[in-house]
């Protein structure tokens, strides 16, 4: 069942908390203004999986703790090295960073590249945070 919270700004309300309160998100609004059909097929047919976790989703979540959360990032995400599963090497290293932070959400170096350069813009915005 989806949270109902008063209208306001909300400094404290992390990402997940965000999407589980009713309401329409800024992208569900844009695609509904766009393409009824398609926000219906997305947001309201029954028949629909759930969405995967993309790339652009794992990048926005990770962007919106990094300048929102920043107090949580480092308990919710671990920054995965380059590491081919396909050789003894990768995989060991793979293995090692999953058994070290057990519950993480593992960012590729693409998304994480993306997501510092994404922060590293809003840090010298002076005033976007306040």
């Amino acid at each position: 069942m989806l949270k109902t919270i008063n209208p306001g700004v909300y400094d404290e309300l992390s990402n997940e908390e965000y999407h589980e309160c009713a309401g329409l998100s800024a992208s569900a609004i844009k695609l509904l203004l766009d393409c009824p059909a398609r926000y219906y097929h997305k947001y309201l047919n029954p028949n629909t999986e759930n969405k995967k976790d993309t790339e652009a989703l794992l990048t926005g979540s990770a962007f919106h703790t990094l300048v929102l959360e920043p107090h949580e990032f480092d308990n919710r995400y671990v920054r995965m090295p380059h590491c081919p599963k396909n050789t003894k090497v990768g995989l060991a290293l793979y293995n090692d960073i999953v058994d070290k932070h057990p519950g993480k959400i593992y960012l590729p170096k693409k998304i994480w590249s993306k997501v510092d350069e994404m922060h590293e813009s809003v840090l010298q915005n002076e005033g976007f945070l306040t």
